[in-house]
């Protein structure tokens, strides 16, 4: 009796999470409130799902934007990634030494089932270090609006929920344009992340 109960509570625990198990397209985000023009490529494993990888771009100056792509969930039923995001820094009287920046985007996770997302939260870290030798932890928390769209034998199905995630991660600066990234989000499916960024260095334009 009490075997079959754990099973239930267990089925239970697991039907009512189940829309938030799959892997969102910005976990993790990666995101450190000191963003800079740059290209990385990352392996992340979420506790549901097997080893997977994703690429990102960043423009932090004039138009600060982001995309990525990537390839998630278990192998044999892949998961694809993609997305776009924008940000842009905070500046709050009283919150040194902190660095914050605003994050949002659109992005979708594709395996069958479309599950669309806008995220909208706020980056928070503490800059340590000086020099070539820079340490940056930080927080991420954020909402999301969530849309899932399916198949069903009456047709498309659309469900939509509202998800609160927090990544927690840190960036270390280990040469002039070399960047070695962690990652951590915490939810209904923790997913954990790293891999290294290279800063793109910007053209010179005349005048």
């Amino acid at each position: 009796m009490l075997r079959r109960s754990i099973g239930l509570a267990a089925t239970f625990v697991l039907l009512a999470a189940g829309p938030g198990l799959a892997q969102s397209w910005e976990t993790p985000t990666f995101f450190s409130p000191r963003p800079h023009d740059d290209l990385g490529a990352y392996i992340v494993r979420p506790d549901y799902g097997d080893w997977g990888v994703q690429g990102i771009w960043r423009q932090s100056a004039g138009i600060n934007l982001g995309v990525r792509g990537g390839i998630g969930g278990r192998s044999g039923d892949r998961t694809v990634l993609i997305g776009a995001e924008l940000f842009g820094p905070l500046s709050l009287e009283g919150t040194a030494p902190l660095s914050l920046y605003w994050v949002t985007g659109i992005g979708a996770s594709i395996d069958g089932v479309t599950r669309l997302r806008i995220p909208v939260g706020v980056s928070v870290g503490v800059p340590l270090g000086s020099g070539g030798t820079m340490i940056t932890p930080y927080v991420h928390p954020r909402v999301a609006f969530d849309v899932k769209t399916s198949e069903t034998a009456n047709g498309d199905e659309t469900d939509t929920d509202i998800e609160i995630d927090i990544d927690i991660g840190a960036d270390f600066e280990i040469a002039d344009r070399w960047v070695l990234r962690f990652g951590y989000r915490l939810g209904s499916n923790d997913v954990l992340g790293i891999g290294f960024a290279f800063r793109v260095g910007r053209g010179v334009s005349v005048r």
